[in-house]
């Protein structure tokens, strides 16, 4: 039902209106006729009964126009409700609008977050230097992080230029292996001041109160001569040559203060015959050797303690050179690398010490990712140590990388920093 319905509805009930109104004037006429007809018979009232007659006429008329006039109301409102009804068919037939969502904002990737810098600085071109920055550098490209390696010729003056230059450079953590002891806390002192975490490798430094490197990874040096010492006294050596790294750099000073504490403590006496620096290098060593051979002769010396086996390897060619038989000497070391194992296996060196600087560098390695992830730790740790003789080769943690990272995923020895075998110690 439309407009044009409601139109058509209308115009007939004014039509029909107009011809009720037609048939109301045609009835009045006739019964006007009606009444003259009657007033010609005797006894009839004209005047009276044509007032009766329009009354009920009257009447009739009035009824009519009551109900056009209803017809028309009730016309009106239909015209007037007829818009509403047909804006809600309207309405129902249009198809519903699908409402519109505001563009959605392109999520973009979060930025990677930054990698860490870290400084390395090692002393001089050592090879157990190079083992520790070799498994350091391994485990920390499994997390991401960028290394920068500075080596030094063992010059104080280049440790604290590349230390200084990493701290210009904003790294995130500065690791130091250092040439001397009070080179070493020179340079904690300039890191701590700079906010730079610093962390202190193989040697101990010579440290400011107040002014502590962040962690440091070591061993006991001390306890790692008292380890030859005890061999060396259970072998009855009373005349020894020590053959050192380098002098003032304090591992080499404990070494040799733990070898004589040993003596000490059980209440002998030894004789020190010769004391050489071999730098740690085998040309250092052998060069050392024929220094102390000549010094003192073949026979002015029933035991050696030498303090890595790099320097042992220059040492037995020098004793090779010199017709001397190794094994009939107290042969002692430190380093336990895999090819002492042969030389202790064999009888030509009579003890060792497993102290390997890629499980050092592990243990600074592991220090590191619990300072950048904001975690407890141990700040100042022992590496462990192990004492071996032909008798006792078991468990011994290996030189070589990748031999050290397979065992460390196998777990063929200790390694966690938490394992109650790392011991702490702390700055006096």
């Amino acid at each position: 039902m439309g407009k044009a319905f409601l139109l058509n509805l209308n115009l007939n009930l004014i039509s029909g209106i107009c011809s009720l109104a037609s048939v109301s004037h045609f009835l009045i006429k006739r019964c006007a006729k009606v009444v003259k007809s009657k007033s010609k018979c005797v006894g009839y009232d004209f005047k009276t009964n044509l007032k009766e007659e329009n009354k009920g006429m009257k009447k009739i008329l009035s009824l009519i126009m009551c109900l056009a006039f209803v017809v028309v109301m009730l016309a009106a409102c239909g015209q007037q409700a007829a818009p509403a009804a047909e804006t809600k068919a309207t309405e129902a037939a249009k198809p519903a609008e699908t409402t519109k969502e505001a563009p959605k904002e392109e999520t973009k990737p979060a930025a990677p977050a930054a990698k860490k810098a870290i400084g390395y600085f090692k002393a001089a071109a050592d090879d157990y230097y190079k083992a520790g920055w070799d498994v350091f550098k391994a485990l920390a490209d499994k997390e991401g992080w960028d290394t920068q390696e500075v080596l030094a010729d063992g010059s104080d003056a280049k440790m604290l230029s590349a230390v200084e230059d990493f701290i210009t450079q904003k790294k995130d953590a500065i690791v130091c292996v250092q040439t001397t002891a009070a080179a070493g806390g020179e340079c904690a002192k300039k890191a701590k001041e700079a906010g730079v975490p610093f962390f202190s490798l193989t040697h101990q430094p010579q440290v400011t109160k107040g002014f502590e490197p962040t962690g440091a990874s070591c061993y006991d040096w001390v306890t790692d001569g008292t380890y030859a010492g005890k061999s060396a006294i259970e072998h009855n050596v009373k005349n020894v040559i020590i053959i050192e790294g380098v002098q003032g750099q304090g591992t080499a000073a404990a070494q040799t203060v733990g070898f004589l504490q040993a003596y000490k403590d059980a209440g002998k006496q030894v004789k020190v015959v010769f004391t050489g620096y071999g730098q740690w290098f085998a040309q250092g060593g052998q060069k050392a050797m024929d220094e102390a051979i000549a010094a003192v002769g073949a026979k002015g010396f029933d035991g050696l303690y030498v303090h890595n086996d790099e320097m042992l390897d220059g040492v037995l060619n020098s004793m090779k050179n010199a017709g001397l038989d190794p094994s009939k000497y107290w042969i002692g070391a430190s380093n336990g690398k895999e090819k002492s194992w042969k030389w202790v296996k064999d009888g030509l060196v009579t003890m060792d010490v497993n102290q390997t600087p890629t499980l050092e560098a592990d243990l600074v390695f592991q220090m590191i990712k619990a300072q950048f992830e904001g975690k407890p730790y141990k700040h100042y740790v022992y590496s462990i140590l192990k004492p071996f003789t032909k008798d006792n080769m078991d468990g011994l943690v290996p030189y070589v990388k990748d031999d050290y990272l397979a065992g460390r995923d196998a777990k063929k020895f200790i390694f966690d920093i938490n394992d109650p075998a790392v011991k702490e110690w702390s700055f006096q």
